[in-house]
């Protein structure tokens, strides 16, 4: 998104995330250049939560079992309400927050077709009567197994 324009260093990248997408797009993030804020749920616990400060985002936790958004869209309707309470409070000073949704961008999936999937199938690298998986896993390992 950073190298097709979609978000320029200026703004401020709003997501949520469990974990392990918030840890990737610190990462990236900070080399990038712009700030990031990440929405998680308090139960992700103090280590990953420690890890993705470290990385370089700044982290809010909300309650996901009283959350009423978190009913009606889960992580990503927090994020959401998160950048728009964000973009009202602080558009006198010019800043402007950019919520990603992971779920609903096509390129999560492709990324995890094209790395993720791969490197799971060459480490099974042998027959196997079934396997268990995420969402965003199950593509190309549906082919492989």
């Amino acid at each position: 998104m950073l190298k097709c324009g979609e978000i320029t260093e200026e703004e401020t990248i709003v997501t949520a995330s469990g974990g392990n997408f918030a840890q990737g797009v610190t990462v990236v993030a900070v080399l990038m250049d712009p700030r990031i804020r990440i929405t998680v749920p308090e139960r992700i616990g103090e280590k990953r939560t420690q890890l993705i400060r470290i990385y370089g985002a700044e982290v809010h936790l909300y309650d996901s079992t009283t959350s009423s958004s978190h009913s009606s869209g889960g992580y990503e309707a927090v994020a959401k309400e998160f950048s728009k309470t964000l973009n009202s409070q602080e558009q006198k000073h010019g800043r402007k927050y950019v919520s990603l949704n992971q779920f609903c961008d096509h390129r999560n999936s492709i990324s995890h077709h094209v790395t993720a999937d791969v490197e799971i199938a060459r480490q099974l690298n042998r027959s196997t009567r079934g396997y268990f998986d995420v969402v965003g896993t199950s593509r190309l390992l549906k082919t492989k197994v």
